[in-house]
């Protein structure tokens, strides 16, 4: 299986992190700020033992197992999505997108 990051989330830069999964109305925390880079490079299908690779590497680390749990727990959460589906809600996003809408999913509060 092969995963793509969740296209309605928002991260929020503050101290700590926060990812707000916009359409699910959740928000988690990022343990460490160099997650980003692998997250944002993240613009095709990867595979759960490629993120694994990305995000060691981008840690700096060969602990494995928390490496492992890190990934887990971003798809369990849904930061990190399964590219053979999308949330439910994507083809009325799409038709707010169409029309500049989507400033509405956002809560600045």
């Amino acid at each position: 299986m092969t995963y793509l990051l969740n296209e309605f989330m928002r991260i929020r830069l503050e101290n700590p992190l926060k990812c707000d999964l916009l359409l699910e109305g959740r928000s988690y925390l990022l343990p460490d700020i160099r997650c980003l880079s692998v997250l944002a490079s993240l613009n095709k299908p990867a595979s759960k033992e490629q993120l694994i690779a990305n995000f060691r590497k981008a840690l700096d680390t060969t602990d494995e197992s928390s490496i492992k749990h890190l990934v887990d727990r971003l798809i369990e959460t849904r930061i990190l999505r399964p590219s053979s589906s999308e949330h439910e809600l994507m083809p009325q996003v799409r038709v707010w997108q169409k029309y500049g809408w989507t400033d509405a999913f956002v809560d600045d509060g």
